[in-house]
């Protein structure tokens, strides 16, 4: 964006005739936003719903669960951006909105949610790198207060947005969204302004590439220990026999206790962010903002009054619009083919859409065989995966999901191992818990 474009008032014939031009493009793309909009909030909303399987009430899905709901609410916005823009004649409110919080609100909860799958790959990576660190507050209440800082950060980082257009009306008495030149064409205020665009679009670029680069480092390190897991899980019961019979570990026995005690209430978090489920739905998410974003940052740097006769700029805009209101769309389904977990919880937890579905035959057969997979999470390590045994643990309680599944409350019938674990079963046929409920594990 430069100086003689924005506060530039002379408008020439050529510029009429690409105005023109630009009309058909225009309608096509307007309708293309339009459609991708709906997409996305039916699938916003159902990630919503989706997030509430109890498989995925664990602290990464707090911040996924979030992203969904910026999503949400910015898709809305867009969609009553073209709302208010097809009124022939819109009041000052519609016109106020237009010029000074539009722009500000559909562009903070896109960011908001950018923000939000960076705060959860460093949350990652910091407990991945430093499990043990101490921590000022419980992980749930930590998150929510990352969410709601980045959200903050968001609306003050765009907030400037607000004084870059101003309601203005041409020849016949129509509202026209203008540059403030009265504003911003003066100095140091236009220095100010373009520096500002560059530092916030060089954020946004910043975020993509450090959301990129973390999750590929927590992938390494992931795959790292994936190799060695084996050898780690045989080694680890030896080193505790032998700690337990040491003298120095006798003598300091309340401190180690208390160690140990927090590690152990450490374990589920840490085994929370490291689950596959979140570092798939994470690669999803880099490869959607990725191509979301990188065509949006140069549009935001030079978007203005004058371009918006400018017909190449303006197909490239277009262009980089669609890419990003789809990028936000595509993330319930990217999710359902990325995760067969996140799958599985959508169509456990979406009754009424299932229900619906199942009326057709190759649907009902496509949902009983998804169901039917069995589910790993809050599995042991020893337990075996397969569907029909699991050697080792038995079951103290069945409860009822909906007809098709059930949560077991299992537990070791080793000594040497405490505790319980849930863990949700699927059955083909739709009287699982009340034929089984007798059964061992």
């Amino acid at each position: 964006m430069n100086y003689h474009s924005f506060c530039s008032n002379i408008i020439s014939n050529e510029t009429v005739k690409v105005y023109h031009e630009l009309e058909s493009v225009k309608i096509t793309f307007k309708n293309s936003v339009i459609t991708l909009c709906c997409l996305g909030i039916f699938g916003s909303i159902l990630n919503i719903f989706t997030l509430r399987s109890p498989s995925l009430q664990t602290v990464p899905f707090m911040y996924i669960r979030s992203l969904a709901l910026f999503d949400l609410i910015a898709l809305s916005a867009v969609l009553v951006h073209f709302v208010i823009k097809s009124i022939k004649h819109p009041s000052v409110v519609n016109n106020f909105y237009r010029s000074h919080m539009e722009d500000v609100i559909i562009n903070s909860f896109f960011a908001a949610g950018l923000y939000c799958a960076v705060m959860l790959s460093i949350e990652r990576y910091s407990l991945i790198t430093n499990p043990y660190k101490q921590r000022l507050f419980k992980p749930e209440k930590n998150a929510v207060l990352k969410i709601l800082s980045v959200l903050l950060f968001a609306f003050l980082l765009h907030f400037p947005i607000a004084f870059q257009h101003s309601i203005k009306y041409d020849s016949m008495g129509n509202y026209i969204k203008g540059n403030n030149q009265e504003l911003l064409c003066q100095e140091p205020h236009w220095m100010i302004f373009t520096y500002y665009k560059i530092g916030r679009e060089f954020i946004r670029g910043g975020c993509v590439i450090v959301l990129i680069a973390l999750n590929m480092i927590i992938a390494g390190k992931l795959k790292i220990v994936q190799r060695n897991r084996e050898d780690l899980v045989k080694r680890s019961s030896n080193v505790g026999i032998v700690l337990c019979t040491n003298s120095s570990f006798a003598g300091n026995n309340n401190g180690s206790v208390c160690e140990i005690n927090k590690k152990r209430e450490l374990s589920p978090l840490i085994k929370s962010f490291v689950e596959r489920k979140v570092t798939t739905l994470m690669f999803a998410i880099c490869l959607i903002y990725a191509l979301g974003n990188l065509p949006q940052m140069a549009v935001m740097l030079l978007q203005n009054e004058q371009m918006e006769t400018q017909y190449s700029f303006q197909v490239f805009r277009y262009i980089a619009n669609s890419m990003e209101v789809l990028n936000h769309c595509l993330n319930f389904y990217i999710f359902c083919v990325a995760s067969s977990e996140f799958k599985r919880a959508f169509l456990n937890h979406c009754l009424g859409i299932r229900e619906i579905c199942k009326k057709f035959p190759l649907c009902k057969s496509f949902f009983k065989t998804q169901c039917y997979l069995n589910s790993t999470t809050n599995i042991p390590d020893i337990v075996t995966t397969s569907p029909d045994i699991r050697i080792g643990y038995i079951k103290e309680h069945c409860k009822l999901i909906d007809e098709s599944s059930c949560q077991l409350t299992i537990k070791s019938d080793q000594d040497n191992i405490e505790g319980t674990k849930n863990l949700i079963v699927y059955s083909k046929n739709n009287n699982f818990c009340t034929n089984n409920h007798e059964d061992t594990l």
